[in-house]
Parts: C-alpha cells; sequence; structure tokens
C-alpha cells in the first residue's frame, strides 16, 4: 500500500489525473480535480492567508513616518477649490517620486468611506503581491505540475520578516506596486495580441505614475520587444515612451544636484551600494554577506546572458534587468546617505522580487533535464520552507512591537500632544490636527487606553471663573472627538493663551475649560503642555501657555454648551459648540 501511494506521488508530476465526470440528465459535464491538484492549491493559499491574516492582525489605521506628510497632501488636495489646483498637487514630486497611484488610490478611499483609512490603504497596496504571484504562475513552464512550482514562490513572496514594513506603512504601497505593473508590462509583451500590447501600454503609465523608477518599466519594455524581434511594436514603444516621460514625468526632478559622481570615491561609495542592493534580501544586516551576495546575482546574470535566456524567457529577463535598473537608480540617488541606508526596510522586496525571478529562470533551465522532477519540486520547497519560517518568528515580532509601539505613541499624543511616529513632531502635529479637526481621518479608539488619572479633572469650586474677561486674552485652539462617531467618551480640547506671562512654568496659574449651558457650568483644568513648541498654535515671538484638556463625556449631561478658556480668573467664551444628546453628539465650529 505504501509502494503503491508513493509511485502514485512520484507519477503524478508526470501526469495529473483529470477525469470528467459521467454525464447525466440534468447536469452538463464538467472536469474533476485529482486530490494532488487540490492539495497543490491549498499549499500555495497557505502563505497569501497567512500573510493577509498578519495584515488584519497587526496593521492599524494610524500614520506611519512618511503617511502624515502624504495625509497633510491629500488634505490639500480635498479643499482645494479649483480643480487647476488640484491636479497640480496631484502631480506634486515627492523627492524624485511621481506618487500619482497612490494618491489616487487614497482619494477613492475617502470617496467611497467619507474619511482616510490606512488600514484598507494597506490592504489595497500588498494586493500587488498577488499580481507578482500571478506573473510567476503564467511564466514557470506550463507543466501538469505548474502548481507545486508555484509553491516555492509564494514561499518567497508572502515572508513577513521582509515584508513586515509594508504591513505598517501605507505609502510603501507605491513600492509594491510599480513592481507588479512593471512585471506585468513584461508578461503581456511577451503575448501575440494587439490587446495585449495596449494593456501593457496602460500598466507602463501605471507603473510611470506609481513610482519614479516606473521609467526604467519603459526602458526595458523596448529591450523585451527587440529582443522578440518585434520592431515595428518597439518603434511604436519607443515613441509612446517618449510621449509619455513628456506628458508624466515633467514633475520629476532628476537632476544631476541629486547626486554627484567626482572622484573614484564616488564611483565605489555608488557601486558598493548597488551591489548590496541587489542582495539586501539576506536580512541580515550585515556588509560583507549582502554584499557577497549581490555579486552571486551579479555573476548569475552573466551566465544567464551566456545562456542566452533573454530568448527562453523574455518576460523573465526583462524583470530581471529591471531591477537592476531600479538598483542602478537608487544607488546613484540614495548612496550619499551612506552605506547603511541600503538595508532600509522598503528596499529588501526588490532582492526579493530578484531570488523570485532567478527561481523560476533555474526552472525553466534546469527542471526538464531532472529525471527525477519530484525530488526537484521537494528540494524547492524544503529550501523556500526553511527560508519562510526562519522569517515568521522575526517578522512576526517585529509586526507585534510595531503595532505596540504605534498604539502607545498615538496615546501618548493624545495625553501630551507629542511622541508621534514621524522624524518631525510639528508635521505629524499639523497633518494629525488637521485631518481629525477636519473629519478626514477618525482615530481608531479600539486601540485608545487614557488611564482615569490622565483626564483633566474636575473644578467644583463655585465662585472660579464666574466673570468674563474684562480684557479678552488671545488664544486658539482645537476640539477632537474620540471614539464613535456618535456616542465618543472623549473630547480632546488642544490650544495656547498668548498672554504677557513669560512660558509656562509649575508655578503658572492653570488654565480651565468651562462649558456653560442654561443650567449651569462645568469647568475642568487643563493640563499645561510638555512640548508647546509642537503645537499647531505655537506662534514664534510670542509668549505661548499651551494647554491640553481630556474631558471624559459620561461627566456631561445632555445639553448645548459653549466652550470657553479662563485664564487669572477671566473667561473668554468661543462660538464653538458642544450638543450632547442620546443618540448624537456634535461639536459645531
Amino acid at each position: 500500500m505504501q509502494c503503491r501511494w508513493t509511485c502514485q506521488f512520484k507519477n503524478s508530476f508526470s501526469k495529473i489525473v483529470v477525469k470528467p465526470l459521467n454525464k447525466t440528465r440534468f447536469q452538463e459535464p464538467f472536469l474533476q480535480i485529482s486530490w494532488l491538484m487540490c492539495l497543490g492549491i491549498v499549499l500555495v493559499l497557505c502563505p497569501v492567508l497567512i500573510y493577509f491574516y498578519s495584515i488584519h492582525l497587526y496593521a492599524t489605521n494610524i500614520p506611519f513616518f512618511d503617511d502624515f506628510a502624504s495625509l497633510n497632501e491629500i488634505i490639500q488636495i480635498i479643499q482645494s477649490d479649483t480643480q487647476q489646483n488640484k491636479i497640480t498637487l496631484l502631480f506634486s514630486k515627492n523627492l524624485e517620486n511621481l506618487v500619482l497611484f497612490y494618491k489616487i488610490t487614497v482619494l477613492l478611499i475617502y470617496s467611497v468611506l467619507g474619511e482616510i483609512d490606512f488600514k484598507i490603504l494597506i490592504l489595497i497596496g500588498n494586493s500587488a503581491l498577488l499580481g507578482l504571484l500571478f506573473f510567476t504562475y503564467k511564466t514557470l513552464p506550463k507543466k501538469r505540475e505548474r502548481i507545486f512550482l508555484l509553491l516555492p514562490a509564494a514561499l518567497l513572496l508572502f515572508q513577513l520578516k521582509p515584508n513586515w514594513i509594508y504591513i505598517m506603512w501605507g505609502t510603501n504601497i507605491s513600492y509594491l506596486y510599480v513592481l507588479c505593473f512593471s512585471g506585468l508590462v513584461f508578461y503581456f509583451l511577451c503575448k501575440n495580441s494587439i490587446k495585449f500590447f495596449c494593456a501593457a501600454i496602460f500598466l507602463a503609465i501605471c507603473s510611470l505614475l506609481s513610482l519614479g523608477s516606473g521609467v526604467a518599466t519603459l526602458a526595458v519594455g523596448w529591450v523585451v520587444l527587440i529582443i522578440q524581434k518585434r520592431f515595428k511594436l518597439a518603434w511604436v514603444w519607443f515613441v509612446l515612451s517618449l510621449v509619455m516621460l513628456g506628458f508624466f514625468a515633467y514633475p520629476l526632478n532628476f537632476t544631476s544636484s541629486s547626486f554627484t559622481i567626482s572622484s573614484i570615491n564616488d564611483l565605489v561609495r555608488i557601486g558598493n551600494f548597488f551591489i548590496s542592493f541587489l542582495g539586501v534580501m539576506s536580512s541580515f544586516e550585515n556588509r560583507t554577506l549582502v554584499f557577497a551576495l549581490g555579486i552571486l546575482i551579479i555573476c548569475y546574470f552573466i551566465f544567464l546572458l551566456h545562456r542566452k535566456y533573454y530568448a527562453i524567457n523574455p518576460a523573465v529577463f526583462g524583470f530581471i534587468v529591471f531591477v537592476f535598473f531600479v538598483a542602478a537608480i537608487t544607488a546613484l540617488y540614495r548612496s550619499r546617505f551612506g552605506i547603511s541606508s541600503v538595508f532600509a526596510d522598503r528596499y529588501k522586496i526588490h532582492s526579493l522580487v530578484m531570488l523570485l525571478l532567478i527561481y523560476i529562470s533555474i526552472v525553466d533551465l534546469f527542471y526538464s533535464k531532472v529525471k527525477r522532477k519530484w525530488v526537484f519540486v521537494v528540494s524547492m520547497i524544503m529550501i523556500t520552507s526553511t527560508m519562510y519560517f526562519l522569517s515568521y518568528k522575526e517578522g512576526k515580532q517585529k509586526l507585534e512591537f510595531s503595532k505596540y509601539l504605534l498604539t502607545w505613541r498615538m496615546n501618548q499624543w493624545l495625553d501630551k500632544n507629542f511622541n508621534l511616529m514621524n522624524y518631525s513632531e510639528k508635521e505629524a502635529n499639523v497633518a494629525m490636527t488637521k485631518a481629525l479637526v477636519g473629519g478626514f481621518y477618525k482615530l481608531p479608539y479600539q486601540f485608545i487606553n487614557i488611564p482615569d488619572k490622565k483626564y483633566s479633572p474636575s473644578v467644583t469650586t463655585v465662585d472660579l471663573c464666574n466673570r468674563e474677561s474684562e480684557k479678552p486674552f488671545e488664544s486658539e485652539f482645537n476640539i477632537i472627538a474620540v471614539g464613535p462617531e456618535l456616542s465618543p467618551f472623549l473630547v480632546r480640547i488642544e490650544g495656547m493663551i498668548y498672554d504677557n506671562e513669560p512660558a509656562l512654568t509649575t508655578k503658572s496659574e492653570p488654565v480651565h475649560v468651562v462649558l456653560r449651558s442654561r443650567e449651569g457650568r462645568y469647568m475642568f483644568t487643563a493640563h499645561s503642555q510638555e512640548h508647546a513648541n509642537t503645537s499647531i498654535h505655537f506662534r514664534q515671538g510670542k509668549s505661548n501657555k499651551g494647554l491640553l484638556a481630556l474631558i471624559p463625556i459620561n461627566k456631561l449631561n445632555n445639553n448645548t454648551y459653549q466652550l470657553g478658556l479662563c485664564n487669572k480668573g477671566g473667561v473668554v467664551y468661543s462660538n464653538q459648540l458642544i450638543i450632547k444628546e442620546d443618540h448624537q453628539f456634535k461639536i459645531i465650529r
């Protein structure tokens, strides 16, 4: 019995049984897939499902580094008065990159949901990996056992450790989609059909609008057509590429000022970065190991040239050239930041894709020559499975820590107006406040954990703040409701009072938030801001007295409240109202 099962398993790679079911009077004939094919599909789906479940588990709707700058840009586009301004902002560059595809994706999310959701953005971005898996499936040899040859590719693509950054960082979807679009361009250019050629043109435009490296898609696409000796289409592609570059790439800033080559040392620096970029997928921050892996990849590429692999599988060969092209562009523009910048997690996907393409080329060149094909397949699965499981544990730890850090910092910001996950606190504060006040973005209240002692204490003294200020002081503040839209549990009031007092000290008289209704008043003591200079209301050359109050909604009765600030016993009331009812909560500005 055991011998019979083993023989069936071995022979399955030479012939997968597909049997039609018997016709009945009420059924159309259809094909029955063998159990082995079903097993292959399930195995391929496993790393894919684990990856997207990890997105569900660890991705959060919280901005992360460049997300804040992008959030500010998107709000500017939405608030623009004229179509011309909107188009100008859409085509504005981010360093050397035109990230129009990202901006359009965010705007579509906003138009559908009425708010910007970074978790959905992350989910959409990572769907590009499915496009790369599709590319792999279509470019693998058309063998009956192709589904099992696809499994190592899935194990390579859907690793958690090298890809953890794409599960946490919405802005980085551009890096994934430029690869997805480019790969599909090269695949469609190898199809002998005008409709596929038109699809390739469309995807080339998408690649160009995703990231600056999309320029390489146009150049390599022309090479792919030349390899196939489709010279007429190559000329058409060349002309269309010039048009696309002229129309879409004019905002890009590919100038000599972005990089300098003035000595041999500069060439060495760029070359070192280029080689290391190819091998950084190893995920070990060991420069020697990464450099050695990059050298091996270059040597293997020379071997492919020698074997004329470009004639065997021009789509895969073109994709390999594309990754080399991206490595060269990145080395020119980023090597000036030092060799350590090559280890940036967002770059590792390129080396990972290179490894995937190498795997496809190995299958193309050697699989048909192997006598025991099941040994080849099982060996590839074992190697890639080992890589997958080694990366899984560390990747999971990175994701858990990143989620914890993001939520902790968000709570820190609510309490202190400081500590958002960004290089610039001021920039992050401006973007976050503008987004929340304008209703463009809502905090994921499920992650908010404010201890009771952090809430602004209520004031019971009757004779305090019972008069309007005789000399109204100047102030600015914003109000943010935190929680479900109609039933928030927290009101955050942050702002600044400008007076003749020196900067706020421990001995300064506290500021009180006053909520006045026809029935009476509520008063809460505001906390001073530890980092007043990060506030969006901070003014240079002014005496800034920062305040921050966290008021629990359950402390308020149903009513309409006029909001005011009390400083030195005098109250200045604003035109802003807070309306609380049983089934409704509004802030009227």
